[in-house]
């Protein structure tokens, strides 16, 4: 019931849908099985969001771009790879659109930020996305990445041993 509704919300054309797969290898008796489901909900959505843990869980020995375009191909107009200290690419129906680095940082605890990094990101979001999308879309995606990034170190700089009073 849930994609039906997701389904309709991507015809009307006016409902911008996000999906996290955040792939929990423990939890997943059957790899081929979640990768149906996963797949089911790719085709729901325009923004795909995975970490590169997700993807060679979901597709052992099929580098990054291969899976991407499948996804494109299942219906997704923006797949983003979250890459650890490696920083993030974004890849669209034509390839890959935006790579921005990691920054070096110290990290105290990584629950939670594959979910920040998607919520800055669909913060960044323009609102006229369905208007203006096509016309900026590499412009629009190497900004929102920038901005995601700059948020995420942002929030870890204040952990960093130095600041830690201020953290406090």
């Amino acid at each position: 019931r849930v994609l039906d509704g997701l389904d309709t919300a991507v015809d009307a054309g006016d409902t911008l849908v996000s999906y996290d797969p955040n792939v929990r290898p423990a939890l997943i008796a059957n790899r081929d099985t979640a990768r149906t489901s996963i797949e089911r909900c790719i085709s729901a959505a325009h923004l795909v969001k995975a970490s590169d843990e997700d993807v060679a869980y979901l597709y052992p020995d099929v580098p990054l771009v291969a899976a991407a375009e499948r996804w494109c191909g299942l219906g997704a107009t923006l797949v983003v790879y979250t890459l650890g200290g490696d920083g993030a690419v974004a890849f669209g129906p034509d390839g890959e659109v935006a790579r921005r680095p990691g920054q070096r940082i110290i990290v105290e605890d990584t629950v939670g930020a594959g979910d920040s990094f998607a919520g800055g990101l669909l913060a960044a979001f323009p609102l006229a996305y369905g208007v203006i999308f096509s016309a900026l879309y590499a412009p629009i995606v190497a900004m929102l990445l920038a901005l995601v990034f700059r948020g995420v170190a942002f929030e870890f700089r204040w952990r960093d041993p130095r600041h830690r009073a201020a953290w406090d």
